[in-house]
């Protein structure tokens, strides 16, 4: 018999719905938005400290006698305190974004996940019926087919009777070929 649906072990089942999850376009998509909004949430955190500057200079002044070297350093810090409350608002407000973004990409993977393994399910149910009704076809054509031949031959069978048997065998193969489009 021909075996156009191959068994899969756990293993390569496994692989497979890591592989379909990961090149799911739903999950990438909510995936680069998770990024995105841990970007944008990083870049509203930033705005919330404060800037820091630092500067320095060497001079000579050669009216210093002694002391004609001289250096000069200091640092700036400025810190909008106008803008703070606002700034930290927004920072909150991403931070909720990124956590329903991430909720939101659990939620979509596990669903997907499911998905899959119920298709796998229902993938392993429908294979079982087409090699069951594949052997079933297969001993009536070696088996009760041949009987029926070697019956009309030897005449203890009407054409009729081995024609309706023949037409039987027929719905079998039917049903075979439907089980394994189903599988």
């Amino acid at each position: 018999g021909e075996d156009l649906h191959p068994r899969l072990s756990p293993g390569t089942f496994n692989r497979l719905k890591e592989e379909a999850l990961g090149n799911h376009p739903d999950l990438t998509r909510l995936e680069l938005e998770t990024r995105r909004q841990s970007a944008l949430l990083k870049l509203k955190r930033r705005e919330w400290l404060p800037e820091v500057s630092a500067f320095s200079s060497y001079t000579q002044d050669p009216r210093f006698k002694g002391n004609e070297n001289q250096l000069f350093a200091g640092m700036r810090v400025t810190w909008d305190i106008w803008d703070f409350g606002s700034v930290r608002h927004e920072a909150k407000k991403e931070a909720a974004l990124l956590g329903e973004l991430e909720a939101r990409l659990e939620k979509e993977n596990t669903l997907l996940a499911l998905k899959i393994e119920e298709a796998f399910r229902s993938y392993e149910a429908t294979r079982k019926a087409w090699e069951t009704r594949h052997s079933y076809v297969e001993f009536q054509k070696d088996v009760l087919l041949e009987k029926k031949k070697e019956s009309l031959r030897s005449g203890l069978l009407s054409k009729k009777e081995f024609l309706l048997a023949r037409l039987r065998f027929l719905d079998q193969e039917i049903a075979l070929t439907q089980a394994r489009e189903e599988a």
